[in-house]
């Protein structure tokens, strides 16, 4: 918070035009004309504590920033007096998209963001704006994501190509597909544990740990709703145990119950639609 409190501080001191985001990752959920503004910038200086989230929530608005036109500062590992110098003194960018500290995405109304000669204000206060991110530099499309989330927040794009469809579907705090990425693709902006799930560069030792973290192969048979199902049979603790070992956080689980016993429900072809008392047992 410091370092953003001191480039912000700057930027209002030079007179330098800047926008101070809120909340990028709501920002970029509703595809706000702000980020194409911005990412059509002819030049671009972006601040902010994971550039690789940034960049690739930018990605999913449909804005993508142009690599030759923008330049990447990072609070998290330069110090402040060297982002100070990068965007007041002989670099004319004529826009600065700052997001301060509190973790990839800003939350809303942050203190850091009150000098901003122009601030974006995120305007979804009925939702959190938690969801993936896909990092494309580094995904191989093995849908591992959308064969093993419950919530039915991916899907193909033609046969080669997963895509975030579904970020309202995604539930709030809750990266368990995150955990089991073979290559650390998918990125939460507003993971408060920070680190590689955050956005940060993955590291050889990171990605040996993802190996570790999760055999999906052995856990899930390679599809968690049937191994769900099949656990189910065991009653409710094999079926609570099944939702832990696939990460799914205990808040998500006792708030979306209802949600992921009827995903993991088999599949009645009869009822259509679903909620028409058409089968026997309905009736």
């Amino acid at each position: 918070a410091e370092t953003a409190r001191a480039v912000l501080g700057a930027l209002g001191s030079a007179g330098v035009e800047f926008t101070a985001v809120d909340d990028l990752c709501e920002l970029a959920a509703r595809g706000d004309p702000l980020l194409g503004e911005l990412a059509g910038a002819e030049e671009l200086t972006v601040v902010a504590c994971y550039p690789r989230a940034v960049k690739w929530l930018f990605a999913a608005a449909g804005a993508p920033l142009s690599d030759g036109r923008v330049q990447m500062l990072n609070m998290r590992t330069q110090p402040a007096g060297e982002i100070i110098q990068a965007v007041t003194g002989g670099h004319p960018a004529p826009a600065e998209a700052c997001c301060p500290p509190t973790d990839g995405c800003c939350a809303p109304a942050n203190e850091c963001c009150a000098p901003a000669s122009e601030a974006a204000t995120a305007t979804g206060a009925d939702w959190a704006a938690w969801f993936p991110v896909i990092d494309r530099d580094r995904c191989v499309d093995c849908k591992q994501c959308m064969n093993f989330c419950l919530f039915g927040t991916y899907e193909a794009d033609g046969p080669d190509k997963v895509v975030v469809a579904n970020p309202r579907s995604c539930k709030t705090n809750c990266p368990a597909c995150a955990r089991v990425c073979p290559t650390a693709a998918i990125i939460f902006p507003k993971h408060d544990r920070l680190g590689v799930i955050a956005g940060e560069v993955p590291t050889d030792a990171d990605m040996d740990a993802q190996k570790v973290r999760l055999d999906m192969n052995s856990l899930l048979s390679g599809d968690p709703l049937e191994t769900l199902r099949n656990r189910s049979k065991g009653g409710a603790a094999a079926a609570l145990k099944v939702l832990q070992e696939l990460g799914v956080p205990d808040d998500v689980i006792a708030s979306s119950g209802e949600e992921i016993a009827r995903r993991c429900s088999p599949a009645r072809p009869c009822c259509d639609p679903p909620d028409r008392p058409c089968c026997p047992e309905d009736a």
